[in-house]
């Protein structure tokens, strides 16, 4: 499992999410944070911050704007 944070340094929602994700990793979870004002070039199609990919095996799926560790675990669940 590999979540893919796609942020922006400044939004106050990515920062909110830092404790979030926190708890994500500490619970064995992948976490990949992209920052589209330095890596614009990794960002194309993203149209909003935060945006989190999530990938179980072959899956994937998309979650915009804010989300708690539980909400994220729960869809993870029904990949």
């Amino acid at each position: 499992m590999k979540i893919t944070q796609y942020s922006l340094k400044h939004c106050p929602v990515c920062n909110e999410m830092k404790p979030e994700l926190r708890k994500l990793k500490k619970a064995g979870i992948k976490v990949d944070i992209i920052d589209c004002e330095k890596q614009t070039s990794k960002c194309k199609g993203i149209q909003a911050a935060p945006t989190l990919i999530l990938k179980k095996g072959g899956k994937s799926r998309k979650i915009v704007g804010f989300a708690t560790a539980d909400e994220i675990k729960k869809k993870f669940e029904r990949l």
